[in-house]
């Protein structure tokens, strides 16, 4: 099914409707048309800026304006080295632990939890304790039994 018309379906659409409505009314149903027309657009355009206007009232805020360009005398910034750990001087001593991750309990209203320590891997060949009992089942055979 064609998704426009082209020149030829509408001269045939125009020549139906000077068939089926005369070319007195023909004039009058061409204006009902544009105005419609006119009436689907402008109701199109205020649902997209009514979802506009919401998406960026709950999305992340606007971006400040571009500041005015670096002039060309600059040189090209050059991206700073990584430093290894000798560099920093923790060749003996251990990394600090991580931060724990920020918890959105307080914004969904749920109970606060202490943070747990991680668990130890369980050494290979071992079955965890930790695992879901859906995990440890061995899968069906729906119904196949050979």
């Amino acid at each position: 099914m064609p998704t426009s018309l082209g020149p030829a379906e509408i001269l045939v659409i125009l020549v139906v409707a000077l068939v089926v409505l005369g070319p007195k009314r023909l004039p009058e149903a061409g204006r009902q048309i544009g105005r419609f027309v006119a009436e689907v657009r402008h109701w199109s355009s205020a649902v997209q800026a009514e979802i506009r206007d919401v998406i960026d009232a709950e999305g992340e805020p606007q971006p400040p304006p571009p500041t005015a360009a670096p002039s060309a005398s600059l040189p090209p910034a050059q991206p700073a080295p990584v430093p290894t750990p000798e560099d920093l001087g923790s060749a003996g001593t251990p990394a600090p632990a991580p931060a724990p991750p920020r918890q959105a309990t307080g914004e969904w209203g749920l109970p606060e939890r202490a943070p747990t320590a991680p668990q130890p891997a369980a050494a290979p060949g071992s079955t965890a304790r930790e695992l879901p009992p859906e995990w440890t089942t061995k899968p069906s055979t729906n119904g196949d039994h050979s």
